[in-house]
């Protein structure tokens, strides 16, 4: 075995584990020495081209929207010199796992995005779907270009025909139309899109969502629907973690804010009954005060007095509603965030199995 091998060759040889131990700083969160890491194994242009790659790209990742052009320059030392369009050199094409490559080519499309070069954007996402046939991430790439081309509705057409076609990676997909139809002012069509996610249905944020984008679209009784089914669910679910009394103080203060006062009031009490809390009693004779306030005065003088609760002035609280409805939160149909990194993983190059026939 000859152990003889030059200083900057063992360096080389060695960048595809500095690249390795950046990412898993990055995983760990410890963003600005990962970053310093990928500067300077690019600026040092001793690796081999793949790990180059890599490190160009996580760092792409991790800088997301900020200085977009030097970040273009920066993958344009991995396209082919002979091209006039975005495409990987041949070398690194070969060496690169299908992962890896999609990574790039996906935060290339959102820099171009990000520096309203639509052109190029436009042109580039109409060659993914075949370069990645089995991803979805090239539909969501396409939604994304044409909703800053102010086509949301043709986005969430392309999202459904896609969803509908691959039933098994549908979620995301409708996901993402969600949003796109939520930012669009569609509510319709996003809560129709998160209705068709069986397994998140139930789950509080979900609930509420639905229950917002419902309301929003003027379908109180689909809202109310929506309500009524989480508690049923959350009734009959055998977990540790029940969602039951948050499904419940959502659903009283939906009946109260659309008045139902009655069904508001039984809500309440079912609360003040298994928490026994001062936001439920508060809510039970708020609401109750509004049908009857000899009947809120009996409830404040049976009702044990709860800790740190010294009384509740009746009249006070008939004044107060005790309910604010929250709207929607703002979606946007992409970010910096969604930025792709990648793990130093590649194909054995020519170079490594020579290093290994030396042993």
């Amino acid at each position: 075995m000859d152990d003889n091998f030059p200083d900057d060759e063992i360096e080389i040889e060695l960048f595809p584990i500095a690249v390795q131990l950046a990412y898993v700083q990055q995983l760990l969160g410890r963003k600005q020495d990962a970053m310093e890491a990928y500067t300077d194994i690019i600026k040092r242009d001793l690796a081999d081209e793949s790990s180059i790659a890599v490190a160009v790209n996580n760092l792409i990742s991790l800088k997301g929207p900020k200085d977009v052009s030097d970040s273009l320059r920066k993958l344009d030392r991995l396209k082919e010199k002979e091209t006039q369009n975005f495409e990987l050199a041949r070398g690194l094409d070969l060496k690169l796992l299908a992962k890896q490559k999609e990574a790039i080519y996906s935060n290339r499309v959102l820099l171009l995005l990000h520096a309203n070069k639509l052109d190029q954007a436009r042109e580039l996402v109409s060659r993914l779907p075949e370069m990645f046939p089995e991803s979805v991430v090239p539909v969501l790439l396409q939604a994304a270009l044409l909703v800053r081309e102010n086509k949301a509705g043709r986005a969430e057409e392309i999202l459904a025909q896609f969803a509908g076609k691959f039933p098994d990676k549908s979620k995301i997909v409708f996901l993402a139309r969600a949003q796109v139809a939520a930012a669009a002012g569609h509510p319709h069509i996003a809560a129709d899109s998160l209705a068709k996610i069986p397994d998140i249905q139930h789950m509080p944020a979900t609930v509420a969502t639905l229950v917002s984008l419902k309301e929003r679209a003027g379908d109180i009784d689909g809202a109310a629907a929506v309500l009524d089914s989480a508690i049923k669910w959350w009734s009959n679910a055998m977990t540790e973690d029940n969602k039951l009394n948050t499904i419940i103080q959502e659903a009283a203060s939906f009946k109260l804010r659309h008045g139902k006062e009655e069904d508001a009031a039984r809500l309440y009490e079912d609360l003040v009954k298994s928490q026994g809390n001062i936001e439920a009693l508060v809510g039970l004779v708020t609401t109750v005060a509004r049908l009857d306030v000899n009947k809120a005065e009996l409830y404040e003088k049976k009702l044990k007095t709860l800790p740190g609760l010294k009384g509740i002035d009746v009249d006070s609280v008939e004044r107060t509603s005790g309910v604010k409805q929250v709207d929607a939160p703002h979606v946007a149909a992409t970010g910096s965030k969604g930025a792709a990194a990648v793990s130093e993983q590649t194909k054995p190059s020519s170079k490594s199995s020579k290093k290994k026939s030396r042993n």
